[in-house]
């Protein structure tokens, strides 16, 4: 299993660089690692990601920590609602795509609007 997360890790990487050297702004779909996402921020001042992560949680009953690790929402006794399941992981996850929890010096990130409106981000 690491290793497939390694190969995954990689490929997503060269993939990127490509990208970098097109000089288009990537939109990416399935993306739902922590570290892949700020691995992109390496590469790319401004990149979009697509992934249904947030929505399983409000299906499953899941929170998404920042660290991108998944925890059953009534843990530790918590009842919480399904939108506020969701509004926590969109929270998280554009936090990833924003950058705010990594070290980065990059500005202007865009985070596709569309995905995250009205869901008390």
């Amino acid at each position: 299993l690491l290793e497939d997360r390694q190969r995954a890790y990689h490929l997503i990487a060269n993939i990127a660089g490509v990208v970098r050297e097109a000089g288009r702004v990537p939109h990416n779909f399935g993306i739902s690692s922590h570290a892949i996402v700020s691995m992109l921020h390496h590469y790319h001042e401004r990149f979009t990601v697509d992934s249904t992560t947030w929505l399983a949680g409000g299906r499953y009953g899941v929170l998404i920590n920042k660290k991108g690790q998944q925890r059953s929402a009534s843990e530790g006794g918590y009842d919480f609602e399904t939108r506020e399941i969701l509004a926590q992981n969109v929270r998280t996850m554009r936090k990833w795509v924003e950058g705010e929890d990594i070290e980065a010096t990059q500005t202007g990130i865009y985070v596709q609007s569309s995905l995250f409106d009205g869901l008390g981000a």
